[in-house]
């Protein structure tokens, strides 16, 4: 198995980076979006610059997207001066939603072996996030040059996420079961990392962006960017999936086959010793 820790070397070019937050109701009622923009590491220096200084002409240190951006004028203007710093720097963005009765009614009603549930860590699926942490990692290896993008990508996420544990075992395995499987694993970057969104203006950003996707998701509009709180300048390209009950069947299907159980048997016990 490669070194997951660490980079990616060799002949691969420098990696992009991702930053990924989060949007839910706060109770996983309906509908959970995990979403993200790309671009390189300079370029994500000088976005912050700008970033954190419209956040001071607006005399805040911090941003955090709430519903006001589509009801209250004054929230909706501030937060399209933030936005306009994302039009200026970004041209490429992932995301991937859950609806959650539709998981859960799968979950329910899949023919589980009795083995498969006596795992201890079964109890695992009774949540997506695995799925869509695993979803962002697959779409970094098999779909993102769909946007023009052939460097790897380093993912990084907020420090007070509930499920850095589950992050960092969904990248491991994902790494060591595409490695096993004969699938390259030169775009993924380094391992993930995570940091304080209070401090990180890329983290800020993508909670605005999984804020608008999730509004329009749950509006019942596709997210193609016309429903936001303004209008927008430029498109800013977007990679997505939305992990359906035919998405769900299939990964399950397929996840859940001999080959793959075969595959995680191996991981499982190398991970234990």
């Amino acid at each position: 198995m490669g070194n997951v820790e660490n980079v990616i070397k060799g002949e691969c070019a420098v990696p992009l980076q991702c930053y990924v937050d989060e949007s839910s109701d706060g109770e996983c009622k309906h509908t959970v979006v995990m979403a993200g923009y790309i671009l390189e590491e300079e370029l994500w220096k000088e976005f912050s610059s700008e970033w954190n200084d419209t956040l001071k002409s607006q005399n805040r240190t911090f941003y955090h997207s709430n519903n006001k951006i589509y009801n209250s004028t004054k929230s909706k203007i501030k937060a399209e001066a933030l936005y306009r710093v994302i039009e200026k720097y970004i041209n490429s963005s992932i995301y991937v939603s859950v609806h959650i009765p539709t998981y859960r009614n799968i979950i329910n009603k899949y023919p589980f072996s009795q083995s498969l549930k006596e795992l201890p860590n079964f109890k695992v699926l009774n949540d997506p996030h695995l799925f869509m942490y695993q979803a962002f990692f697959e779409l970094a290896l098999w779909d993102v040059e769909k946007l023009g993008i052939t460097e790897p990508i380093n993912f990084i996420f907020d420090d007070t996420s509930k499920y850095k544990r589950l992050i960092t075992d969904a990248f491991k395995y994902t790494f060591y079961s595409a490695e096993k499987l004969g699938i390259p694993v030169d775009k993924l970057g380094a391992f993930p990392a995570f940091m304080d969104d209070k401090l990180n203006a890329p983290l800020q950003a993508a909670d605005l962006l999984a804020r608008m996707i999730r509004t329009a998701l749950v509006n019942g509009n596709d997210w193609d960017g016309s429903k936001m709180p303004w209008k927008k300048s430029k498109s800013v390209y977007c990679l997505n999936v939305e992990l359906d009950e035919r998405y769900f069947l299939n990964r399950f299907d397929q996840s859940f086959s001999k080959q793959n159980m075969d595959v995680y048997e191996i991981y499982s016990n190398s991970s234990n010793n």
